[in-house]
């Protein structure tokens, strides 16, 4: 080691005497998120805490106890840089700010480029790493960013707090993986006191929180990266903050080993019977028929995770060929081979009904053909074959004498909508169970994917198809609508892969006279997809008031969270019961959305006294509609947007309660002008 009163310049003269203006890190770093001295030439001195192949991390060891400024700065020299951790060194050059890999949809990293570099003193302590704790290095738990990027608080942003560390070493003190291992070697994990935390480890989104608590851990300066699972727990991380490929990220030199979690793949505790039907969705990720290991575990997770389902919705089925773009577009060999395997794997005997796309028209892996489409157990249910549909023949609503039918069973939604271009088209069906139609709409909306970052120079983040998303929710509604029209009581379910969350507006367009199963779970277990260590849930299940009543619904934790699972979404269940029981008042109101009146039908399973009553989003009532003892069977009610004093209601959202034996209801319905 060279002797540490050593004073040695690395590029040319000796910079004492330099005329360049001298600032600490803290200065050149700046209140914000860039330098107030970009493009100058500036001095510095700091500590070297980092070294890479193109340049070193320099931190001062003191600061300035100021949370809002970083201690530290990148120094680029485009080479190895001859120093060493620990050196105390002086450099100057021009402040600039990188914006990794040229994507405007990054953050910029400042540094100092090309410095020359004085060698003050060698075998210095390297500044403790700021530890993520529960004081005032927690990370805030509620937003990314509200301000596109105008108001710098890093006590209340969570792009702004990991700014004010860029370039420091940090610590994670007791890390606990929230995603797994992707293939780049990066690795999301949370320390203590995250909120949104789920019973297995990970970390759950919510409205207004998309847990910025959450880190990446990079394996840039790892000989191998940490292979985890979500809950794992990886022990306290030290690393530099950097900034690469839209994240903050931590770059540690070492890991412990991952200490393997509690978790463990779920088995539904939900199975049909004679009046109990048991339906599916599951997302199986670009399923090609030549892919025979991940046909069997998919098998073994319909087999005995969901314990064979009456009806499964199959989203990303690929045409036989599979990625090969050869005009192929039939699918019947890759449905066979996942039915075959299925009761290999100690399940169920299925068939299968699904409706080709036209060549490259409906998204996905170019070539695959992606599409929707149905497993059904004949034992179980029967399935309503109707019409000759084509990828462009529009199934229709046709009431009859014995209720409402499917013009094409199966048959597309409106697949020439504009709603669905490029987009996979959703896929409705009749099926017969325990002596009644039962409506099955199987979805794909369209895909997130191409969204910006999170942690991005965007703010809000744009979140790519989401206009779309809610095109196609719109048109799987008014379809719900019409038919509900024709029949309240109809037994309907809408299910699938809606590439968005149970708060967003395309799934609560989609839901307007649906209840989304995901609500019924705690807040922090509504998730069935994990991205950059958020769990959230995509994949969804909904059906009519019919149905709702006396549904049991589970997400069976099976993909999401295990490096080695075939799919990348966990299958979501419900089981439906048509058991006659006394219940409340089978519900419905249309149109829905209305401006002059509305139709407020519902079904009553004995006679009794009925009050039917409107209430504003206070909880106020606006208008009783209807009181009197009425007949079992079906009636029905219209409100003409009056309140009680016959005066027009605004635009609005309002809710029809039915009161009937004790038993009530409630349904949503939006005024508009």
């Amino acid at each position: 080691m060279r002797p540490a009163s050593l004073f040695i310049s690395l590029c040319g003269a000796v910079l004492g005497a330099s005329s360049i203006p001298e600032h600490s890190i803290m200065e050149i770093q700046g209140r914000g998120h860039t330098s107030p001295f970009a493009g100058d030439s500036v001095a510095t001195t700091g500590v070297v805490t980092v070294v890479v192949a193109t340049g070193f991390y320099l931190q001062d060891p003191t600061g300035d106890g100021d949370p809002s400024t970083s201690d530290g700065v990148f120094a680029f020299t485009g080479s190895s840089p001859a120093v060493q951790e620990g050196d105390r060194v002086r450099l100057a050059g021009v402040v600039g700010e990188y914006r990794p890999g040229g994507d405007a949809d990054n953050l910029t990293v400042t540094e100092i480029t090309r410095p020359r570099i004085d060698i003050l003193s060698q075998g210095n302590v390297v500044p403790e790493p700021t530890t993520l704790a529960c004081d005032e290095w927690l990370p805030p738990a509620e937003i990314i960013d509200d301000d596109a990027l105008q108001c710098f608080d890093p006590h209340a942003d969570g792009i702004d707090f990991y700014e004010s560390l860029e370039s420091m070493v940090v610590r994670v003190p007791d890390a606990v993986a929230v995603s797994v291992t992707n293939p780049f070697g990066e690795l999301w994990v949370r320390g203590p006191c995250a909120t949104g935390t789920n019973a297995r480890g990970g970390i759950t989104i919510s409205p207004g929180d998309m847990n910025p608590e959450r880190i990446q851990i990079d394996d840039a300066r790892l000989d191998a990266p940490a292979v985890a699972n979500v809950g794992d727990r990886i022990g306290d991380v030290i690393g530099v903050m950097s900034y690469r490929f839209g994240n903050f990220e931590l770059l540690p030199e070492s890991m412990e080993s991952p200490t393997r979690g509690a978790v463990r793949r779920e088995i539904t505790t939900l199975q049909g019977d004679g009046g109990r039907l048991t339906v599916a969705s599951f997302n199986l990720r670009n399923l090609a028929r030549d892919q025979l290991e991940r046909i069997d575990q998919l098998a073994t997770i319909v087999a005995t995770n969901l314990r064979s389902p009456d009806i499964v919705a199959l989203q990303e089925v690929q045409d036989d060929s599979g990625a090969v773009n050869d005009g192929t577009v039939d699918a019947a060999g890759t449905y066979a081979a996942l039915i075959d395997a299925i009761p290999a794997m100690g399940g169920a005997a299925y068939d299968f009904r699904d409706i080709a796309p036209h060549d490259g028209e409906d998204g996905g892996e170019p070539g695959a053909n992606i599409r929707v489409g149905f497993l059904f157990r004949p034992d179980r249910v029967a399935f309503v074959d109707r019409g000759r549909a084509t990828a462009t023949t529009s199934a229709r609503i046709v009431e009859t004498t014995h209720g409402a039918v499917l013009s094409h069973s199966p048959g597309r939604i409106d697949p020439l909508h504009d709603a669905w271009r490029l987009s996979r088209k959703p896929l409705a069906a009749e099926f017969e169970f325990a002596g009644r139609t039962v409506f099955v709409i199987a979805c794909h909306f369209m895909s997130r994917s191409g969204s910006t970052p999170l942690f991005g120079a965007k703010q809000p983040p744009t979140i790519r198809g989401e206009s779309q998303r809610v095109q196609q929710a719109q048109v799987i509604a008014s379809f719900v609508g019409r038919l509900l029209a024709v029949d309240p009581s109809a037994s309907i379910i809408v299910l699938g892969d809606l590439n968005d969350f149970q708060f967003s507006e395309a799934v609560t367009t989609l839901g307007t006279n649906l209840t989304n199963f995901t609500d019924q779970l705690p807040p922090s277990e509504r998730y069935t997809y994990n991205f950059e260590g958020n769990s959230q849930a995509l994949d969804h299940i909904l059906a009519s008031p019919a149905l709702a009543r006396g549904a049991h619904y589970d997400v069976v934790h099976v993909s999401s969270e295990f490096g080695d699972a075939p799919s990348d979404h966990d299958p979501v269940l419900a089981q439906l019961s048509f058991v006659a029981a006394e219940q409340a008042p089978a519900l419905a109101a249309f149109p829905n959305p209305f401006r002059a009146t509305t139709r407020i039908a519902f079904t009553m399973d004995r006679p009794g006294p009925v009050e039917v009553a409107v209430y504003d989003v206070t909880g106020r009532r606006v208008r009783a509609l209807h009181e009197r003892h009425e007949e079992p069977g079906q009636h029905d009610v219209t409100w003409d947007g009056l309140d009680d004093q016959r005066r027009s209601t605004v635009a609005g959202v309002y809710f029809i309660r039915v009161v009937a034996s004790g038993l009530y209801e409630t349904t949503r319905v939006v005024r508009i002008h």
